[in-house]
């Protein structure tokens, strides 16, 4: 049976499967490293040791890697331990040749490739692979790794590998070439030492080159290693490489073509179409870059379409975003982000950010983002309503929900709507029963019923709904001095209190933020742009709504000819305006751990002889409240 996941079946019990989170990792990384060291040894004098390894490490690309993988780092870096009390602490790697203890998602996308090539002949196109990552994700590597273990261990493979520049390809002695690490991985590169070299590390002696057991037998440089071509001395193996142009690959047949940083290539449609009359499998990997044009993007959206209905054609796809390393936080990202000279760059590089530097967008990756089967889940996570109430314009409700599992949010429904007043929307946020006459009172649309059914379920089974938005409606004005949200919290306890249903059980809170992180736009900004890669949208119409208007929001174009060192500080208020901003306010209360929840005082009331309920009065209250950690 395949397997699939950060899962590798052929290593011991307590490190099949490889942690997502952080502190699990490093734990697992000392435990496997030790255990590689180990088995090492073992095999130095034990020949039944040695065909049992070769053996496990034939079957699994991803065992192989693991317990015999090598990886190259030129440069001095940091790294991180735990101590025996469990504390996190940093020390000096050297650069120089270590074991891989891969990430979980390396693991991952191992599996992918594994199962891209053994789709021959799909009919919907899921042959080929689309690899889109953020910066120094390994993903060069992992495609070294899949071709240096065909080449050693299956038969009969032609192994395609192209990059932009000739160089990238092989040169010998250039640890940026996909060679150089294909060499490294197989052992015929002679450099690599027995040994790492890290003193006082839990790196150092750790075993890195592959043992002369399971290089092939019979293999001389001057016979079988070329520039760009790579044999095998007694299987009918080979790895051959060239840089690209629009008639690359076409005069050769491969079992699989790896088209390396495919969105710097000009030609790359070309070489697609080519490839595919040559190989079952065609592969490319890149970074996000539309400067050399949209083919490699294209692609990539095809890609996520058809990973997004499994009936549409397209390729087979795969993501690494750069929080997918379980070693990378927001610290590490805002330090990043400070070294950079180049903001646009940098989103490109680490956020996937396509768009980057192009237009007057203010959310430039949401045009990039494509909408997905992504409804409520019970059970998955909290479920939040953001609100931006617009007073002259509509206003817009997002029905959002937490996925922690996978550390992401997801958009299961919008609503834009014109109210009158909070009285207006007060029905709709706590579901009122549709033969109620509270209906009767303002005009309401289809959609808003739809809207409202979500509230009514939410609250029949006792889920509390997070409301969130804007800070000025806390404002206080117009009749009575209420403000919009003491309002729509008074109407919806007097609302439910008409239908028996207990007003404490179900509560419209909303949450805001009293400092510069809502009340002004590059805050908001900031917070939605770290948001929007983590953000699923729902394929209905009320979410797709909501992506048109964060595709559309824009600042106003600079007249031409005109430079400006500053990013503009407001956007253009337009159809889009409120449905970005309530994500805006969505995102604030998401990715920021604590805000301010405004709700009215309550005093108690007699409500028969042995009975006290709550009922709010004018009076508005600040408590600060912990939404999410």
């Amino acid at each position: 049976m395949p397997q699939t996941g950060a899962r590798i079946e052929a290593l011991p019990d307590n490190l099949r499967d490889i942690p997502q989170d952080r502190t699990g990792w490093l734990i697992w990384r000392s435990a496997v490293l030790a255990y590689r060291t180990l088995i090492h040894r073992l095999c130095e004098t034990d020949r039944e040791m040695q065909a049992v390894q070769y053996e496990l490490a034939s079957r699994d690309p991803e065992y192989w890697r693991v317990m015999f993988g090598v990886l190259y780092e030129p440069r001095t870096t940091m790294d991180l331990a735990l101590d025996d009390a469990g504390n996190e602490f940093t020390f000096v790697k050297p650069q120089g040749w270590y074991a891989w203890a891969p990430f979980p998602f390396q693991v991952e996308a191992g599996r992918w490739v594994q199962d891209v090539k053994s789709r021959t002949m799909d009919t919907l196109g899921r042959g080929d692979g689309v690899m889109e990552k953020s910066r120094e994700m390994g993903a060069s590597w992992e495609f070294c790794k899949e071709a240096g273990h065909d080449w050693l261990f299956a038969d009969n493979m032609t192994i395609g590998m192209l990059s932009r520049k000739e160089d990238m390809v092989d040169a010998p002695e250039d640890s940026r070439s996909l060679f150089f690490k294909i060499r490294a991985l197989v052992g015929v590169y002679d450099k690599v030492p027995d040994t790492s070299y890290a003193p006082g590390t839990i790196w150092d002696g750790v075993p890195c080159r592959l043992p002369l057991w399971m290089r092939p037998v019979g293999f001389e440089k001057r016979f079988h290693d070329f520039r760009g071509k790579l044999l095998h001395p007694t299987r009918s193996n080979a790895i051959l490489g060239e840089s690209t142009s629009s008639k690359s690959g076409i005069g050769a047949r491969a079992t699989y073509m790896v088209i390396d940083e495919g969105a710097k290539i000009e030609a790359l449609a070309d070489i697609w179409g080519g490839l595919g009359a040559t190989t079952p499998h065609r592969f490319v990997v890149s970074s996000a870059d539309l400067r050399y044009g949209p083919d490699f993007y294209n692609l990539a959206r095809a890609g996520e379409r058809s990973a997004n209905h499994p009936d549409l054609p397209g390729p087979s796809y795969f993501r690494i975003p750069w929080q997918a390393h379980p070693l990378r936080n927001d610290q590490w990202f805002e330090s990043e982000k400070a070294r950079s000279s180049d903001p646009h760059d940098f989103a490109r590089e680490y956020e996937i950010n396509y768009h980057a530097g192009f237009g007057d967008w203010v959310y430039a990756y949401a045009r990039q983002m494509e909408e997905k089967p992504a409804p409520y889940a019970p059970g998955l996570g909290q479920v939040t309503c953001s609100i931006d109430n617009g007073i002259r314009d509509p206003s817009s409700l997002g029905l959002f929900q937490d996925d922690p599992g996978n550390r992401r949010f997801r958009l299961f429904d919008g609503l834009m709507i014109q109210l009158e007043s909070a009285e207006h929307l007060a029905p709709i946020v706590v579901g009122m029963p549709e033969d109620h006459e509270c209906w009767q009172r303002f005009p309401y649309t289809e959609q808003d019923f739809e809207f409202a059914k979500h509230f009514r379920s939410f609250r029949e089974r006792g889920i509390q709904v997070r409301f969130v938005g804007d800070p000025f409606g806390d404002n206080a004005g117009g009749a009575g001095n209420e403000s919009f949200y003491l309002a729509l919290y008074r109407a919806a306890f007097d609302l439910l209190e008409s239908i028996g249903f207990n007003p404490h059980e179900f509560r419209v809170v909303v949450h805001t933020k009293y400092d510069e992180g809502a009340r002004y736009h590059p805050k908001r900004k900031e917070m939605t742009a770290k948001l929007l890669p983590l953000l699923d949208i729902n394929d209905i119409p009320g979410s797709r709504y909501v992506l048109a208007a964060l595709r559309d929001y824009r600042y106003a174009p600079q007249p031409e000819g005109k430079s400006t060192a500053n990013e503009p500080v407001k956007p253009v208020h337009n159809w889009a305006s409120h449905a970005a901003t309530m994500v805006e306010f969505f995102s604030i209360h998401a990715l920021m751990t604590t805000s301010y929840g405004t709700a009215p005082r309550t005093e108690k009331v007699r409500a028969g002889k042995d009975n006290q309920q709550m009922r709010p009065t004018r009076t508005p209250l600040s408590a600060f409240t912990r939404i999410y950690t």
